[in-house]
Order: C-alpha cells, then structure tokens, then sequence
C-alpha cells in the first residue's frame, strides 16, 4: 500500500499479512535484542493484529485438545481403571455385550489419548 505525503512516495509492505515481507518483519522482531522498538506505535499496531489473528488459533489448536485430553484421561482413569480392577477381582461382573462395549470404550479413550498427546508433542519437536 502505498502512501503520498509533500510528495514523497512512502512503500509500506504488507508487514501485517502472512507474506515473506510480513513472515521476515516478525522474525526480525523476535530477534531485535532491545524490546524498546515495542515502544512504537506502528510496532504496536501490527502485534496488535497478529495477536488478534492468532488469539482464536491459540485457543482452538491449545485450549481444546488440551480439555479433551485432561477429561478423556480423567474418564479412562477414574472409570475405565476402575472398572478394570473390579472386573479382576470378580467384584463386578459384566454380561458379554456389556464387556465388548466397556473393551470398545477402553479402546477409544486409549486412542484419543494417545493422539492428543501426539499432537502436542510433535509441536514441541
């Protein structure tokens, strides 16, 4: 976008969009050794719209995996275990179908587990 002011010419990339420009400002950014260019404004302005843009990624790509693994664990391990236990010590005694259907359970916690976890830890790498 350009911007005419006394008759010069002003060139202003789109630092603010996800383009080699923008991608190379912010990594510029984060490695500038003194946080007072922070102090801005137009510094402000694009962390601003960065952070607005990112602000719903970080919450449906970290909040909610990260619920359905505490609550998919919490299930697996108060009942699933549980259970488990029970079922060994002959306290408590399933029909079959009851048992395919506490197997299929088990199962798919166990997956959703482990693909929860997957995914954090391949963002770590």
């Amino acid at each position: 976008m350009n911007f005419q002011y006394y008759n010069y010419m002003f060139d202003l990339p789109f630092l603010h969009m996800y383009t080699p420009d923008g991608v190379g400002f912010i990594k510029a950014l984060n490695n500038y050794p003194s946080v007072t260019v922070f102090s801005h404004k137009s510094i402000q302005i694009i962390c601003k719209y960065h952070w607005d843009t990112w602000n719903d990624a970080i919450y449906y790509l970290r909040l909610v995996p990260y619920t359905i693994l505490l609550l998919c664990f919490l299930i697996w391990s108060n009942l699933v275990i549980t259970y488990s236990h029970g079922i060994k010590s002959g306290e408590i005694t399933l029909t079959p179908l009851q048992e395919v259907r506490y197997r299929r359970a088990d199962i798919v916690l166990c997956w959703i587990l482990i693909a929860t976890s997957s995914f954090f830890m391949l963002d770590e790498a």
